[in-house]
């Protein structure tokens, strides 16, 4: 049985929110509605400390619908009840219009390698919402994390140029 459960956030006016929501990322910090929701997911993540290794958060724009969904890796699947009444008992933002839970979400087929970058770009961007994060440091921002990833990968110059065209 999967260790992995998503809980599954629909919003009121999806379209028009993921557009506030990229408006919102591109100020250094974030604020408005991306922020609110950064720190209600982080509040659900504090909450559940002790009952899950690992998590992440991710857009999806098929069934049930667009949604956003925080991945957790559980320690026992016996905790889904105690899980789902902490997650019940930290209050929601407004734009948050259902929330529901899905077992054996099938993301440990994703390999350990995604499993901790998904686990740290989430952890990064609850980091930007923070108060330890200082604006305009280089090293801080998305374009420069992508740029070592690439590195990483051993991506040239042209190679990386091209990775960044593809995905505008």
């Amino acid at each position: 049985m999967s260790k992995w459960i998503h809980l599954n956030f629909s919003f009121n006016d999806y379209l028009i929110f993921t557009h506030k929501l990229h408006d919102d990322l591109k100020q250094d910090p974030p604020r408005g509605p991306y922020k609110e929701l950064m720190a209600y997911l982080k509040k659900i993540v504090d909450a559940l400390q002790g009952l899950v290794f690992r998590y992440f958060f991710l857009f999806e724009g098929d069934d049930p619908g667009p949604h956003l969904f925080l991945a957790l890796e559980i320690k026992s699947t016996d905790q889904t009840e105690k899980i789902k009444n902490i997650v019940s008992g930290v209050e929601s933002p407004s734009f948050v219009a259902s929330l529901y839970i899905k077992q054996n979400s099938g993301d440990e087929s994703n390999g350990e390698a995604v499993l901790d970058f998904f686990h740290a770009t989430t952890k990064y961007a609850f980091y930007r919402i923070g108060s330890h994060y200082k604006p305009g440091y280089e090293n801080n921002d998305p374009a420069k994390l992508v740029h070592c990833f690439c590195n990483q990968m051993f991506f040239s110059h042209e190679h990386e140029r091209l990775f960044h065209s593809k995905f505008l």
